[in-house]
């Protein structure tokens, strides 16, 4: 199981943010929860931040909160967290079924990610994930692209998939995903979604100073 929050700071208070969560982070950590991803926007909510948390259950979220309480800095850390926190929103999720689990590249500061976050009509998880394993079969080998992981929610909106791919950094965006619509299966692909999907939210990302592949 794994914790997937999304953290949107106060305007221009980024940077205290981001410092804010680094020690969270160090003081957070455990044996029942570890953060595998830290990663910061590129594209959308200025200076936005989403970890994922890997959980031996969720039960290790309400024994990380209650320490939490019982910590003497805990009322300090929560007021300078409401001075830079302006949104967090925190789902359950657990693995989709259609990727590997997650393995963040060993490219530190120059990795860069691509995040979809989709919202899919009632019943149709199973089929998306279907066809997003579908635009894998194009995408790894044609445009160097790799789903690193894809999870499901069972805590926070109903049948809700969040994707996350490395992509890579030296490859403008648009050239990648135009070259692979050139593939055949691709298209045939890519037009099926519409029929299953809701909405979908999209973020380009880079890790954090914190990210456990850069501390």
């Amino acid at each position: 199981m794994y914790l997937h929050a999304t953290l949107i700071p106060e305007v221009g208070h980024g940077p205290m943010l981001t410092q804010t969560l680094t020690e969270l982070t160090a003081a957070t950590e455990g044996p029942d929860m570890r953060l595998v991803a830290a990663l910061a926007t590129m594209s959308g909510v200025p200076g936005e931040i989403v970890h994922v948390w890997k959980l031996t259950d969720a039960n290790a979220l309400v024994s990380m909160q209650e320490r939490a309480r019982e910590h003497p800095a805990h009322q300090a850390t929560l007021d300078r967290l409401g001075e830079d926190l302006a949104f967090e929103r925190q789902r359950l999720v657990v693995d989709a079924g259609y990727a590997p689990e997650l393995t963040l590249s060993a490219d530190g500061h120059d990795a860069r990610y691509f995040q979809a976050r989709l919202t899919v009509g009632y019943g149709h998880a199973d089929r998306i994930g279907e066809l997003v394993a579908g635009l894998r079969e194009v995408l790894e080998p044609t445009v160097g692209w790799r789903l690193m992981a894809a999870y499901r929610t069972v805590i926070g909106d109903h049948d809700e998939l969040i994707d996350l791919w490395e992509i890579p950094a030296g490859e403008p965006f648009e050239e990648a995903l135009a070259q692979a619509a050139e593939v055949p299966e691709f298209a045939e692909v890519a037009a099926q979604l519409p029929r299953y999907l809701v909405a979908e939210d999209t973020r380009l990302m880079r890790p954090t100073a914190y990210c456990p592949t850069i501390a």
